[in-house]
Parts: C-alpha cells; structure tokens; sequence
C-alpha cells in the first residue's frame, strides 16, 4: 500500500508558506476564519474548501492530537457513527452520519503527519488524509447496507504556533459526496456543517486541555527539514 512521502508533506507545506489565494473565492466567515472554495477540475459540479485562520487559545500539539484521536472524536462530533482500523493505525475505516432522508456514507483513508522545520525558529504540523482504494487495504471492509462509500477523499492540514500560545491553520478538503444531491443542498451544508465543526473543535480542544493540561508543553520535534526556504 502506498504512503505519504516526505515531499508530499513538504510541498504542502511550501504551499502554505507561500500561501496564494488567486485561484479561491471567498465563500463564508466565522469569528476566527475564512472559508474559499473553488470547482474541482475533474467533476466541476463540486468544490474543494480552503479554511484559512486560527485559534487564538488552542496550542499546535493540542490541535493537532485532538484532530487526529479518533477515539475522543467519538465524543464531540455528533456526525461520526464509529471507525475501526484496518490493520493499521494509519489506516481508517469512518463512517459518517448524514441528514435524513441522506444515506450515511464512510470512508477508507490513510493518515498522517509530520513536524516541518520551516526555517531557523519556524516548525509547522502537516497532516495528510487520503482515500484508499479496495485493493489496497489488507483488511478491507465493504460497505455497509445502506450506506455509501466515499473513495475520491483528501484533506491537508497545516498547523502553526501563532507566538502567542494559540495556532495558525491552513486546512484543505474535498470529498465527493456521491449520490443525487442537489447542489443547493451541498451548498447550504458546506456553509453551515464547516463553520460548526471548526467550533466543535474549538470546544473540543478546550476539553482536552483540561483533562490533559501536559500537552501544551510538548515539544514539537522536526520529522523534516525544509531546504532553501525563504520565510
């Protein structure tokens, strides 16, 4: 099965560095974001999202554990059903709730991260997701009755301390959805599901701090360093 490459990470990150909003139109703000999105070249009916922004009180190693511990995630996000892995780790079968009268859908996905040293005092978090194919996955799980398997899937996020004991992100996500649904409805729920679930993780974090208040004090240690890089 194939894995994220160090350059994977990397150049998600140089994107990030060098952040370039030209070919993204603004779609909703919040308190602490903005959202873009722009069409999907291969199936231009849907969209991909850029959240761009922060939170001012989460630190990085927080975040960044709360986004990927998928068994606290069990407990904060109403939408997420359940999720098992498949042999490994890195590699997740999640399923989701969707609104009635939508089916559930779910997803077979590959994740990680790495820290990024960015230049002399600058580290950045990059975590990728990816949708893994059938015959990749040594302990596949087929769909269940009912529910709708999600296989064209990414996500790519970057996190950065802002100085001041909260984080900067960049967060990048598209899946396609499948099925007909009307694209007023993917519209209205891309403008309200994304805003709400940055708050839950807000709330989230906050949660997590509490009952693990050691993890603002970890340090952040390089996985990569980028090379010739102007920040």
């Amino acid at each position: 099965m194939s894995t994220f490459s160090d350059e994977s990470f990397t150049r998600y990150a140089e994107q990030y560095l060098h952040s370039d909003l030209n070919s993204w139109t603004f779609f909703v703000q919040t308190p602490n974001f903005q959202i873009y999105r722009r069409r999907f070249d291969p199936k231009p009916s849907l969209f991909q999202y850029r959240v761009v922004g922060g939170y001012p009180d989460i630190p990085p190693q927080v975040l960044s554990k709360v986004y990927l511990d998928l068994n606290f995630r069990q407990k904060w996000d109403k939408n997420m059903l359940c999720y098992k892995e498949l042999g490994s780790s890195d590699v997740l079968h999640f399923v989701m709730k969707y609104p009635w009268p939508m089916s559930n859908r779910d997803y077979i996905y590959q994740i990680g991260m790495k820290t990024i040293q960015a230049g002399e005092d600058r580290k950045v978090l990059v975590i990728q997701g990816d949708s893994v194919q059938e015959d990749e996955v040594p302990q596949y799980e087929p769909p269940s009755n009912g529910v709708i398997r999600i296989d064209n899937y990414r996500q790519n996020i970057v996190i950065e301390d802002d100085g001041r004991g909260g984080s900067l992100v960049q967060l990048d996500y598209f899946d396609d959805p499948k099925g007909n649904i009307p694209n007023t409805i993917i519209n209205w729920a891309a403008k309200q599901g994304v805003p709400a679930f940055m708050k839950t993780l807000h709330d989230a974090c906050i949660q997590y701090m509490k009952d693990h208040p050691d993890t603002t004090h970890e340090d952040l240690v390089p996985d990569v360093i980028l090379q010739n890089t102007q920040t």
